[in-house]
């Protein structure tokens, strides 16, 4: 039996207008192991790879946590890229990384991407911040889970009746979320298939009458990720 969580479209506008970055992405886990957040749409998150556990902290400031995280990482603060969804509510969020020296990896939607790539050590992104989508962080979660990497959250939500809902629900809204308390568990399986270009894997392409996809797997039986490519002929 399995817990498993989709997002058809991380990035509608995205894909909508063909502009990089849309994915389709389905995550597993076992049964009743990940978190239910229906009740409140908005969480503050920060994610890395391996480096920043022990290191991080949700309560930390963002110029704490860039220096520790540049430090845990050997690099000079202006080398740490920082990315954060370019939206009013992280605005100034924005402003404290690049005030700290941090590179400010911009993105307009779709932070589930995003995440598992601050997540992947080596790759072009070394942490992510900001306030972004709840369901969006427990799918995000499964990834992280699988690469080792580090994450919490805080529900955060925007207006008098989300609280209200999210109280109604039982929701403790001062709860810092480790990884473990978003999705927990062995075994796990995270799958994002490219609807445009994106960090992770190239969008769909039409060769005469085929479409071509690419998905990104990660699986938690497996030795790291895989790319799988499909062709589809009408």
């Amino acid at each position: 039996d399995w817990d498993i969580a989709v997002d058809p479209v991380d990035g509608t506008r995205l894909a909508a207008e063909g502009v990089d970055g849309a994915v389709a992405v389905m995550a597993a886990a076992e049964r009743g192991s990940m978190l239910e957040s229906s009740e409140v749409y908005m969480m503050k998150k920060i994610v890395s790879g391996p480096a920043g556990r022990g290191v991080l902290d949700i309560d930390a400031s963002p110029a704490e946590n860039i220096v520790a995280l540049a430090e845990a990482l050997g690099k000079p603060v202006d080398q740490l890229r920082v990315a954060v969804i370019n939206k009013a509510r992280n605005f100034e969020l924005i402003a404290q990384v690049q005030e700290a020296g941090a590179e400010w990896v911009r993105f307009d939607e779709g932070d589930i991407a995003m995440a598992v790539a601050a997540a992947t050590p080596g790759s072009v992104v070394d942490m992510m911040l900001g306030l972004g989508g709840s369901p969006e962080g427990v799918v995000a979660a499964v990834a992280v889970q699988i690469l080792g990497g580090f994450m919490q959250t805080r529900f955060a939500p925007a207006n008098a009746d989300q609280i209200a809902r999210a109280l109604a629900a039982g929701y403790d809204l001062e709860a810092k979320f480790e990884l473990d308390d978003l999705v927990s568990g062995e075994r796990f399986v995270f799958v994002l298939t490219g609807i445009t270009d994106g960090i992770l894997a190239r969008g769909v392409r039409q060769i005469g009458s085929a479409l071509e996809m690419q998905t990104f797997v990660l699986d938690s039986a497996l030795d790291g990720p895989a790319i799988i490519e499909q062709t589809f002929r009408r």
